[in-house]
């Protein structure tokens, strides 16, 4: 009896094997069927809070907030959302991926950022300025707050993202939903795909 039970889970196992082997699921089906996971399950089910941090590698109160950022995407990997946006001339030279001086300054502009560091949140709260020698508790703190705040909203809208992949091209089909007592005056959809 044993004997068949073993070789019984031995078949399942070498059929499960050669299904998967078969699948040959590209990466970038991979990648899409995540972010397409993502977007329509947070439109669905919580609020994803969405943090633009406008920060600069040779500014010394940057990695204050920094490190208190750093800490809660950790802990909320799923429903916190980021960007840095690096100012070029906060930034050394040779770190080419980091300094995008025309996304900087068009983002920077929509928040009146005058001075880093300077976070927002969801576009509607800001926090500006930070400490020296890293002292990132307090920062962490209010930030903690706030995040709580957003990430408890339900959503007024739903994302459904369809695409197809064409030789080494994606096609986006993004359709958003708003309940019906939202007023859509004043709302933006930016999509960033990394």
């Amino acid at each position: 009896k044993n004997l068949s039970k073993y070789t019984s889970i031995s078949f399942i196992y070498m059929l499960f094997g050669t299904f998967l082997s078969a699948q040959q699921l590209d990466s970038k089906d991979i990648a899409y069927n995540q972010l397409k996971n993502v977007l329509e399950t947070a439109s669905r089910s919580q609020q994803v809070v969405w943090l633009e941090d406008f920060t600069g590698i040779d500014w010394g109160y940057c990695p204050s907030v920094s490190f208190a950022i750093d800490r809660l995407i950790n802990e909320y990997p799923q429903t916190l959302m980021t960007i840095e946006w690096h100012s070029d001339a906060l930034t050394i030279s040779d770190t080419i991926d980091f300094p995008i001086p025309e996304a900087y300054s068009y983002r920077a502009s929509l928040y009146d950022v005058g001075g880093i560091p300077h976070n927002q949140f969801n576009g509607l709260y800001e926090f500006v300025g930070g400490a020296s020698n890293c002292a990132w508790q307090t920062f962490y703190q209010n930030r903690l707050e706030t995040y709580e705040l957003l990430v408890q909203q339900e959503s007024p809208y739903q994302i459904d993202l369809e695409g197809e992949l064409i030789d080494s091209t994606f096609n986006y089909s993004v359709v958003v939903s708003l309940d019906d007592d939202i007023d859509a005056d004043n709302m933006m959809l930016e999509l960033f795909v990394a």
